[in-house]
Protein backbone atom coordinates (compact mmCIF):
# COMPACT_ATOMS: atom_id res chain seq x y z
CA UNK A 1 0.00 0.00 0.00
CA UNK A 2 1.60 3.20 -1.06
CA UNK A 3 -0.12 6.28 0.20
CA UNK A 4 1.15 10.40 -1.14
CA UNK A 5 1.11 13.30 1.52
CA UNK A 6 1.72 16.63 0.28
CA UNK A 7 1.33 19.72 3.20
CA UNK A 8 1.95 23.03 1.62
CA UNK A 9 2.72 26.35 3.91
CA UNK A 10 2.74 30.10 3.79
CA UNK A 11 4.50 32.64 6.09
CA UNK A 12 8.21 34.26 5.64
CA UNK A 13 8.41 31.43 3.45
CA UNK A 14 6.54 29.41 1.52
CA UNK A 15 6.82 24.95 0.62
CA UNK A 16 5.77 21.79 -0.03
CA UNK A 17 6.94 19.02 1.47
CA UNK A 18 5.72 15.92 -0.42
CA UNK A 19 6.42 12.21 1.48
CA UNK A 20 5.35 8.51 1.00
CA UNK A 21 3.82 6.05 3.45
CA UNK A 22 4.90 2.44 2.23
CA UNK A 23 2.19 0.45 4.48
CA UNK A 24 1.85 -3.58 4.57
CA UNK A 25 -1.41 -5.09 3.04
CA UNK A 26 -4.02 -4.92 5.71
CA UNK A 27 -4.80 -8.42 7.71
CA UNK A 28 -8.68 -9.18 7.89
CA UNK A 29 -9.78 -11.61 10.76
CA UNK A 30 -12.63 -12.52 11.45
CA UNK A 31 -14.42 -11.90 14.93
CA UNK A 32 -17.68 -12.73 16.69
CA UNK A 33 -19.08 -10.40 18.93
CA UNK A 34 -22.70 -9.80 20.39
CA UNK A 35 -23.72 -12.92 18.61
CA UNK A 36 -22.62 -11.72 15.19
CA UNK A 37 -19.73 -12.02 12.91
CA UNK A 38 -17.82 -8.99 12.46
CA UNK A 39 -13.96 -8.17 10.55
CA UNK A 40 -10.90 -6.44 12.23
CA UNK A 41 -8.44 -5.01 9.35
CA UNK A 42 -5.16 -4.95 10.44
CA UNK A 43 -2.06 -3.08 9.33
CA UNK A 44 1.66 -4.05 10.80
CA UNK A 45 2.91 -1.09 12.61
CA UNK A 46 -0.26 1.20 12.51
CA UNK A 47 -2.86 2.08 15.81
CA UNK A 48 -6.69 1.95 15.08
CA UNK A 49 -9.37 4.27 15.07
CA UNK A 50 -10.20 5.19 18.80
CA UNK A 51 -14.01 6.46 19.08
CA UNK A 52 -16.16 3.75 20.61
CA UNK A 53 -18.91 2.53 18.21
CA UNK A 54 -16.96 3.44 15.36
CA UNK A 55 -15.24 0.85 12.73
CA UNK A 56 -11.71 -0.29 14.43
CA UNK A 57 -9.85 0.86 11.55
CA UNK A 58 -5.87 1.34 10.78
CA UNK A 59 -4.40 4.89 11.67
CA UNK A 60 -0.86 6.25 10.51
CA UNK A 61 0.51 9.12 12.50
CA UNK A 62 2.98 11.42 10.18
CA UNK A 63 4.63 14.17 11.46
CA UNK A 64 6.73 16.72 9.52
CA UNK A 65 8.66 19.43 10.92
CA UNK A 66 8.12 22.98 9.10
CA UNK A 67 9.13 26.79 9.49
CA UNK A 68 8.01 27.87 13.08
CA UNK A 69 5.91 30.64 11.40
CA UNK A 70 4.11 28.50 9.11
CA UNK A 71 0.79 28.93 8.60
CA UNK A 72 -0.55 25.34 7.07
CA UNK A 73 -2.84 25.97 4.60
CA UNK A 74 -2.86 22.27 2.18
CA UNK A 75 -2.87 18.79 3.19
CA UNK A 76 -3.40 16.07 0.36
CA UNK A 77 -3.66 12.67 1.05
CA UNK A 78 -3.81 10.31 -1.93
CA UNK A 79 -3.27 6.22 -2.17
CA UNK A 80 -1.83 5.61 -5.26
CA UNK A 81 -3.17 3.08 -6.01
CA UNK A 82 -7.10 1.92 -4.51
CA UNK A 83 -7.87 -2.22 -3.79
CA UNK A 84 -11.07 -2.67 -2.73
CA UNK A 85 -11.63 -6.05 -0.34
CA UNK A 86 -15.23 -7.31 -0.17
CA UNK A 87 -16.08 -7.99 3.74
CA UNK A 88 -18.71 -10.71 4.53
CA UNK A 89 -20.27 -8.35 7.30
CA UNK A 90 -19.36 -5.03 9.23
CA UNK A 91 -15.92 -3.94 10.58
CA UNK A 92 -15.62 -4.37 13.75
CA UNK A 93 -16.61 -1.46 16.33
CA UNK A 94 -14.06 -0.22 18.99
CA UNK A 95 -14.52 -0.76 22.18
CA UNK A 96 -13.59 1.55 25.20
CA UNK A 97 -10.10 1.07 26.81
CA UNK A 98 -9.67 -1.00 29.96
CA UNK A 99 -8.52 0.47 32.70
CA UNK A 100 -5.62 -1.17 34.16
CA UNK A 101 -6.33 -0.32 38.24
CA UNK A 102 -7.51 -3.75 39.60
CA UNK A 103 -10.62 -1.91 41.68
CA UNK A 104 -11.56 0.39 38.76
CA UNK A 105 -15.23 -0.01 37.08
CA UNK A 106 -16.08 -0.18 33.63
CA UNK A 107 -13.62 -2.94 32.25
CA UNK A 108 -17.39 -4.70 31.37
CA UNK A 109 -18.51 -1.60 29.47
CA UNK A 110 -19.47 -3.03 25.72
CA UNK A 111 -20.13 -0.59 23.25
CA UNK A 112 -22.69 -1.16 19.84
CA UNK A 113 -21.34 0.14 16.64
CA UNK A 114 -22.89 3.41 15.54
CA UNK A 115 -25.97 3.19 14.00
CA UNK A 116 -25.14 6.53 11.96
CA UNK A 117 -21.69 5.47 10.42
CA UNK A 118 -22.82 1.61 10.12
CA UNK A 119 -26.10 2.49 8.39
CA UNK A 120 -24.64 5.19 6.21
CA UNK A 121 -23.68 4.20 2.51
CA UNK A 122 -20.96 6.61 2.34
CA UNK A 123 -17.12 5.16 3.11
CA UNK A 124 -15.77 6.00 6.37
CA UNK A 125 -14.21 8.11 7.40
CA UNK A 126 -14.95 10.31 5.30
CA UNK A 127 -11.19 11.14 4.16
CA UNK A 128 -8.10 9.24 2.95
CA UNK A 129 -6.48 11.77 6.60
CA UNK A 130 -7.35 14.29 8.84
CA UNK A 131 -7.21 15.15 12.40
CA UNK A 132 -4.45 17.83 11.87
CA UNK A 133 -2.25 18.76 14.82
CA UNK A 134 0.58 21.52 14.85
CA UNK A 135 2.65 22.21 17.84
CA UNK A 136 6.34 22.97 18.81
CA UNK A 137 9.10 20.91 19.82
CA UNK A 138 12.75 22.58 20.62
CA UNK A 139 12.17 25.39 18.63
CA UNK A 140 10.48 23.26 15.59
CA UNK A 141 6.84 23.71 14.57
CA UNK A 142 5.47 19.68 14.07
CA UNK A 143 2.81 19.23 12.36
CA UNK A 144 0.96 15.64 12.93
CA UNK A 145 -1.29 14.41 10.15
CA UNK A 146 -3.63 11.22 10.93
CA UNK A 147 -3.42 8.92 7.79
CA UNK A 148 -6.32 6.44 7.23
CA UNK A 149 -5.08 3.37 4.47
CA UNK A 150 -8.35 1.41 5.10
CA UNK A 151 -12.09 3.23 5.04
Amino acid sequence: MLIILILGWTGQTEGIIKGELKLPHPVIEKVFFQEKDYYRIKVEGLSHTASPGSPMLPVKSATFVVPTDAEIDSVLISPVVIETIALAGPVYPVQPAIPFILDSRGGDQVVPPDTLIYQSKSLWPYGWGGNRKVGLLGGYRLVMIEVHPCR
